[in-house]
């Protein structure tokens, strides 16, 4: 599947301009305007993914775990999730650039 974004791996998991944080939440809000949904649903839906790929833990109570206690690598699996499900909507994600 194509890319829909230019960056993935360039990104930290806390919070700001450059981080996974801000990845993930501009790509959620891209497609659930897209779609209608909520952002919040998107972003359970791409850790869903992530579960169902073996690349993002589960909770004690069988959900995955929330986005606060994702590791790096886990976040980003979540984002790669997010682009492939872009890729199945034909969302175009935008990137920007921060230098």
């Amino acid at each position: 599947m194509k890319p829909h974004c230019q960056t993935c791996t360039c990104f930290t998991r806390s919070t700001g301009k450059r981080s996974a944080n801000t990845h993930i939440h501009g790509h959620a809000q891209l497609i659930a305007e897209h779609t209608g949904d909520w952002k919040s649903e998107v972003i359970r839906q791409a850790a869903d993914l992530a579960v169902g790929r073996g690349k993002l833990r589960m909770s004690d109570k069988g959900r995955p775990l929330p986005e606060p206690k994702w590791t790096p690598g886990e976040a980003g699996a979540v984002i790669e999730a997010l682009h492939d499900i872009a890729g199945l909507l034909d969302v175009r994600l935008k990137e920007y650039d921060y230098a």
